[in-house]
């Protein structure tokens, strides 16, 4: 077998971690490595554009994402409700977010937390790849969210950003630090970028091994927090918050109880501890 090499770093300190099957027979097997130079995991084989497009068509690959079910399907309550539960979010970067301004949603999805900005009165704008999200967006939320890739960033209007939203995106791209400094280039000065990525990291993928529920041949590139920092200094950007969800296991409880043993077990800091599925930043560009 070829010597594992870094698509990051190009160091050949590498070692795969797991083998692992698909359920879709067009990408059955792969494997996620990972660099002890530069800490950052990594798929292999790397899909090529056409395996991605219909990795992302299938049926499986959509299996992954209907936990918050079909927004057509809700009425104008469980809609309001998604929207009210983005306040969740944002709230742990508040301090640092702009007071109003215009902002970009990168991967916007149903267009949720696009709208819970634009009632604090943002003024926003999306991308997204699926065409089904952007309807909804666009005919039930009012918003402006745009059917592009990445690629065609430079197909929406000539705006420059003062924060810039990235969930669970960033990992599905060939060239994420390419993707950053594109997007810093549309920032103003002193704008802001938050990102959410798996942890590889997490105390949860240490604990569920091959059956933690982040992996998937989509997912390019497998983050922690040493490799998200060098990734965000490298594309000219300067962390100002690290912010660690619990683990699944402890999040996993809904009676009175638990829910106030997480609020308990957050305050202690335990999610650095128990750290669970994803990790999240805030970050300023350097270049001013």
């Amino acid at each position: 077998m070829p010597e594992l090499t870094c698509p990051y770093c190009s160091s050949r300190q590498c070692q795969t971690d797991y083998d692992l099957t698909w359920k879709d027979e067009r990408f059955a097997q792969y494997s996620v490595a990972s660099c002890r130079s530069c800490h950052v995991g990594f798929v292999r084989p790397l899909p090529t554009e056409v395996e991605l497009n219909s990795l992302y068509n299938s049926v499986e690959y959509h299996d992954t994402d209907r936990r918050s079910g079909n927004f057509w399907e809700f009425d104008e309550l469980q809609i309001q409700a998604a929207i009210d539960r983005e306040a969740g979010f944002t709230k742990k970067y508040e301090k640092y977010l702009p007071q109003s301004g215009r902002v970009l949603d990168v991967g916007a999805g149903w267009g949720t937390l696009l709208k819970s900005f634009e009632l604090k009165g943002f003024a926003t704008t999306g991308i997204e790849l699926s065409e089904t999200a952007c309807e909804f967006a666009r005919n039930r939320l009012g918003l402006s969210v745009f059917n592009l890739p990445i690629e065609k960033l430079d197909e929406l209007p000539n705006e420059k950003y003062d924060l810039v939203t990235m969930r669970h995106v960033l990992e599905h791209f060939y060239d994420p630090k390419s993707v950053l400094c594109q997007l810093r280039g549309r920032m103003n000065p002193n704008g802001k970028i938050i990102i959410v990525v798996p942890d590889y990291g997490s105390f949860d993928r240490r604990k569920y091994g091959p059956d933690w529920p982040a992996f998937g041949p989509y997912h390019l590139w497998y983050f922690t927090r040493p490799s998200l920092q060098r990734l965000l200094d490298d594309a000219g950007y300067r962390v100002i918050q690290f912010h660690t969800f619990l683990s699944d296991r402890i999040l996993g409880g809904q009676s009175g109880f638990q829910k106030f043993a997480k609020k308990i077990a957050n305050r202690l800091g335990a999610s650095r501890i128990f750290s669970g599925r994803s990790i999240g930043l805030i970050a300023v560009s350097k270049v001013v």
